[in-house]
C-alpha cells in the first residue's frame, strides 16, 4: 500500500504541483541535530554521521520541511541498532504532515525525537542507523533519508601553554627564557614529532634537551604518566621588535595495519609502496610494516625532499599536524646619549675654519645609558642647498669604540671604521665615535645639522647643529615643506587651522623680513595667517621658535584650493640678500560622506614621569580611523610646537609610525602636535586629520 501511495504522491508532484511560473512545487526534508554533539549543531545531510560528544549524552533530532509543498513524514525506522543507544520518538499519528517552509527548532509544525547514549561498562562503538521515509522524491532517492549516530572517535589534541608569549625584558647580554608546557587534552595517545622555530633567524632558540621524535603524550584525563613535556625557548635580541613561531609537530598514534614476516612483504605492498620496492621506506619491525627514517619517507613520497613536510611518525610516512605558538621579542628599551666637546656652545663649532680648503674634524660620541639596546643608523650631515651646486662641506664617518684622535679639537680620527649602515649599541661596544669633517668652501661658511636616526625600540631622531664659518642664523621649518604639504579640511561655511613652526637652528639671530600667505592667481583668498607676528617676534634667537597658525576658510565652491606660506629672511653671508622658504598649502571642502581620521596624541597624564635626557615615547596609537584606515607606517606626523626657552630641541621625525622617541634636553613644559592621514587607494586621495595637541611636563 505504501508503494502505491508514493507513486500517487509522485504523480501529484509531477502533474499537479506547478506554480504560476512553471516551477514544480515539492516538499524538501530538512533535518537538524542539537545537543551533545561533537562539532557544530545544525543541519544534517543524507548519509551523514552525527557523533556524540565525550562518547555519551543526548542528541535531539528535528525534522522540518524546507520545500514549498507540505510533506508527509512516516515513522522513522532503526535499521541498525546499538544496544547502548535508545530512541524516544514520543507519540504522534503517522504519517505526520509538516507544513511547507517549516524549519528550525522554533517552527510550530516540525517533528522532533531524542536519541540517548549511555554506555555501561565497555563502550559499544557500533553506529545506529535511522531511516526516514517521506514523499520528498525530488531530493531523496525513493523519498528515503538515512543518517547514523555513533560515539565520538577517540582522538588526541595537543595543547601548548602559554598559547603565545611576548618577551619584554630581554637584552643581548641577558637573554630571556620562557618554558612552554605540552599536554594532551584529547582522549587518545599523541605522538610528538619534534619542534622548531619558524623562521630560524637566530633571535629565538630552543634550549635544553631537544624534543625527541616519537615521544608519547598520554591523555591528561586518564591520569597516567607521560602526560607532560616542557620546551624552553630563549630570546636574545638581534634587531627588535622580532616575531617568530614555535612550531610543534605531532600526530595520532597510528600504524600501517600491515603484518609481515619479512621485509619483502612490506616492499611488495602497493598501498605502502606505490612506486615499487626500489624506494620503499617500509620494512618489517616486530611483525609489522613500519618506516624507520624521515629521509626515506621524503625520498619515496616528495617531489622535492628538501621542501616537504613528510616525516616518519609512529612508523607511518605522513605529514604531521602543526601547533604554532606566536613569539614576539620587544627587547628592553635602550637609552641614547649624544655627547661632544662643544656641547655648551650648542653646536659642533667650525666657526674658526674660514680659509678655503682648510679642514677640521670633530667627534660626536653615541652611548647607550641602559642595559637594553639602541639601534643607530649612520648619521648624516644635512645642509641647505649649496650655492652654484657645490658639494656639501661636511663628511661623516663612524668608528668603533677603539677610535682615537691625533690632535684635539681638529685632528684626524683613526681606528676601526664601521662600514655598515646601522649599528646596535650595547654595554660592550660603546661609545660609537662619529667623525664629522668640515672643509671650508670657497664661498662662505655653511651651517648644517648632524641627523641621528635610531630605534630604542621605537624610532627616534636626535640632532647636533653644525656651525661652519661665521656665525649666522639658520632657518628650520616643521613640518618640513620639502616632505609634507600642509593640508586643511573644512566643510563649506567652516574653518580649519594648522600650525607651522619656524625655528632658528643657527648660532646667531635669525631675522625674518616678512611672512606672506597667498593662493594661485584667480583663486579666492581663503588662507590667512591667524597670529601675525610682531616686529620683535621676527627676530628669532638661536634655539628659539616661532609658531604660525594658518587658517583655511571652506566657504567656496571649488573643492580644492592650493596656496603657499612664504617665509623671508636675511642671509648675512650672502651680502644680506633676502632668502625665502616656501611652505605648500592645500585646502579642501569637498569630502562629503567621508569621516576624517582623528589624531590622538594622548593626555598630559599619560606622560607623567618624563625626565631630561631619557627616552620620551610619544604614542599616537589611540588615533581613530575615519572612513579609510590610517596608514600604518607613514600615516603619523609628529612635531614640537613649544618648549622651554633654554631648549635647543627641534623635533620633526617626518611621517612614520604611531610611536616615536624624543629626548628632552632641559626641564620644563613641551608641546607636541600630531597629524594623521588615511588613504583612499581607489581614488588616490589622502584625508588628513586636524591637529592633536599634548603638553608634557619634563622633570630634571
Amino acid at each position: 500500500m505504501r508503494i502505491w501511495r508514493f507513486l500517487i504522491l509522485a504523480l501529484l508532484v509531477a502533474f499537479a504541483g506547478c506554480t504560476k511560473a512553471g516551477k514544480v512545487a515539492t516538499p524538501e526534508l530538512y533535518l537538524e541535530a542539537y545537543g551533545d554533539i561533537s562539532g557544530k549543531d545544525g543541519r544534517v545531510n543524507n548519509g551523514d554521521t552525527v557523533y556524540f560528544l565525550n562518547k555519551r549524552g543526548a542528541i535531539r533530532i528535528i525534522i522540518g520541511n524546507a520545500g514549498d509543498l507540505e510533506m508527509n513524514l512516516y515513522e522513522p525506522q532503526v535499521t541498525s541498532t546499538n544496544p547502548q543507544m535508545k530512541e524516544n520518538l514520543g507519540f504522534t499519528t503517522w504519517p505526520k504532515v509538516i507544513p511547507a517552509g517549516d524549519v528550525g527548532p522554533n517552527s510550530p509544525g516540525h517533528f522532533k525525537f531524542v536519541i540517548n547514549f549511555n554506555p555501561d561498562g565497555s563502550q559499544d562503538d557500533t553506529p545506529m542507523t535511522i531511516e526516514i521515509e517521506t514523499d520528498d522524491f525530488l531530493h531523496l532517492p525513493e523519498g528515503k533519508f538515512v543518517f547514523h549516530l555513533a560515539p565520538e572517535k577517540a582522538k588526541p589534541e595537543l595543547k601548548v601553554t602559554p598559547a603565545s608569549h611576548t618577551y619584554l625584558d630581554a637584552t643581548i647580554t641577558q637573554p630571556s627564557t620562557q618554558t612552554f608546557e605540552l599536554t594532551n587534552v584529547g582522549n587518545a595517545k599523541l605522538i610528538l614529532g619534534g619542534a622548531r622555530i619558524d623562521p630560524a633567524d637566530g633571535a629565538f632558540k630552543i634550549g635544553g634537551d631537544p624534543l625527541r621524535t616519537g615521544t608519547i603524550l598520554e591523555p591528561v584525563s586518564k591520569g597516567l604518566g607521560n602526560n607532560l613535556v616542557k620546551i624552553d625557548v630563549k630570546y636574545s635580541p638581534i634587531e627588535p621588535p622580532e616575531e617568530a613561531d614555535l612550531v610543534v609537530l605531532w600526530g595520532a598514534e597510528v600504524e600501517t595495519g600491515v603484518s609481515c614476516s619479512s621485509p619483502d612483504v612490506c616492499s611488495k605492498n602497493k598501498d605502502l609502496c606505490p612506486n615499487g620496492a626500489a624506494d620503499c621506506p617500509y620494512t618489517c619491525i616486530e611483525s609489522k610494516c613500519a618506516c624507520l627514517s624521515d629521509s626515506q619517507c621524503k625520498t619515496a613520497f616528495c617531489q622535492d625532499p628538501n621542501n616537504c613536510n613528510i616525516m616518519c611518525l609512529s612508523g607511518v610516512c605522513r605529514a604531521p599536524e602543526e601547533k604554532r605558538v606566536s613569539l614576539k621579542g620587544e627587547s628592553k628599551p635602550g637609552q641614547l646619549k649624544v655627547g661632544y666637546a662643544d656641547i655648551l656652545i650648542g653646536c659642533l663649532d667650525f666657526t674658526e675654519v674660514t680659509v678655503e680648503g682648510q679642514s677640521c674634524t670633530k667627534v660626536v660620541q653615541l652611548r647607550n645609558e641602559s642595559d637594553g639596546a639602541v639601534k643607530v643608523f649612520k648619521p648624516k650631515a644635512e645642509v641647505a642647498e649649496m650655492p652654484e651646486g657645490l658639494p656639501s662641506p661636511y663628511t661623516v664617518r663612524w668608528f668603533q669604540r677603539n677610535a682615537s684622535q691625533d690632535e684635539v679639537p681638529c685632528g684626524e680620527v683613526s681606528g676601526t671604521e664601521i662600514l655598515q649602515e646601522q649599528q646596535t649599541i650595547v654595554t660592550g661596544n660603546q661609545p660609537i665615535n662619529v667623525a664629522v669633517t668640515y672643509r671650508a668652501p670657497s664661498t662662505r661658511g655653511v651651517n648644517g645639522e648632524l641627523v641621528i636616526d635610531y630605534a630604542a625600540p621605537f624610532p627616534g631622531k636626535a640632532s647636533v647643529q653644525l656651525c661652519g664659518g661665521i656665525k649666522k642664523g639658520e632657518i628650520g621649518v616643521a613640518p618640513n615643506p620639502t616632505i609634507e604639504t600642509i593640508v586643511l579640511f573644512a566643510k563649506p561655511d567652516e574653518k580649519a587651522q594648522k600650525t607651522v613652526v619656524v625655528m632658528n637652528k643657527g648660532n646667531d639671530v635669525l631675522e625674518l623680513t616678512g611672512i606672506t600667505i597667498g593662493v594661485e592667481e584667480g583663486y579666492p583668498k581663503k588662507f590667512s595667517l591667524k597670529n601675525e607676528p610682531t616686529a620683535g617676534q621676527l627676530k628669532i634667537q638661536p634655539g628659539q621658535m616661532l609658531p604660525l597658525t594658518v587658517e583655511y576658510d571652506g566657504t567656496h565652491d571649488l573643492g580644492i584650493i592650493t596656496g603657499t606660506l612664504e617665509i623671508n629672511y636675511q642671509d648675512p653671508t650672502n651680502a644680506g640678500n633676502t632668502m625665502s622658504t616656501i611652505v605648500p598649502i592645500r585646502g579642501q571642502n569637498s569630502f562629503e560622506g567621508v569621516d576624517l581620521p582623528v589624531a590622538d596624541p594622548g593626555k598630559t597624564s599619560d606622560y607623567a614621569g618624563a625626565k631630561v635626557g631619557q627616552n620620551l615615547i610619544l604614542d599616537g596609537s589611540n588615533s581613530v580611523d575615519g572612513t579609510f584606515l590610517i596608514v600604518d607606517n607613514g600615516g603619523y606626523s609628529w612635531f614640537v610646537s613649544a618648549k622651554p626657552a633654554a631648549s635647543k630641541l627641534f623635533f620633526y621625525p617626518g611621517p612614520g609610525g604611531a610611536m616615536v622617541n624624543v629626548i628632552p634636553d632641559v626641564a620644563g613644559e613641551y608641546e607636541f602636535r600630531l597629524v594623521v592621514f588615511s588613504y583612499d587607494a581607489q581614488n588616490n586621495m589622502p584625508y588628513y586629520s586636524h591637529e592633536g595637541v599634548v603638553k608634557i611636563n619634563v622633570q630634571p
